[in-house]
C-alpha cells in the first residue's frame, strides 16, 4: 500500500515537471488569442459596410420582424421626438397593417390611423414652413 502511494506521488511529480508549467500555458494562450484576433478581423465587416444598414429599405425589412403594434407605436413616438417624421409615419403604417391583419377592433385601428393623419399633417406643415 505504501509502495502504491510512493509510485502515485512520483508519477504526479513527473506529470507536473513534464507539463511545461505556466510559461508554456501563457505562450499557448497568447498564440490562440492572436489567431482569434486575426480571424475576427477577417470575418467581421468593416464599419463602412455597416452604414448600408441605415438605408430605408433595410430598416423596413428589419421592422417587418416586429410583430407588436404597440412597440411600433412607441418607436414612432421616439422617431417623432427625433424629428424623423417620415420614419414615424412608416412605423405607424406598419402597426396599422399588423392590426388589420389580425382583425383588431376598429377603434384601436382608428387610434393608429389618427396618429398617421396627425404625423402627416405635422410633416406637411413643417415642410411648408421651410
Amino acid at each position: 500500500m505504501e509502495n502504491t502511494k510512493i509510485n502515485s506521488s512520483s508519477s504526479e511529480k513527473q506529470l507536473l515537471s513534464n507539463s511545461g508549467g505556466l510559461g508554456a500555458f501563457a505562450m499557448k494562450a497568447g498564440i490562440v488569442l492572436v489567431v482569434l484576433l486575426i480571424l475576427a478581423d477577417l470575418l467581421l465587416p468593416d464599419i463602412s459596410e455597416l452604414k448600408r444598414l441605415e438605408s430605408p429599405k433595410t430598416k423596413l425589412f428589419l421592422l417587418s420582424f416586429v410583430q407588436n403594434p404597440q412597440a411600433l407605436f412607441k418607436i414612432s413616438e421616439i422617431e417623432e421626438d427625433e424629428g424623423k417624421s417620415d420614419n414615424a409615419i412608416r412605423e405607424m403604417e406598419l402597426a396599422v397593417g399588423l392590426l388589420e391583419m389580425h382583425g383588431a377592433n376598429k377603434q384601436v385601428i382608428q387610434k393608429y390611423t389618427d396618429r398617421i393623419k396627425y404625423l402627416k399633417l405635422k410633416n406637411s406643415d413643417s415642410t411648408a414652413a421651410h
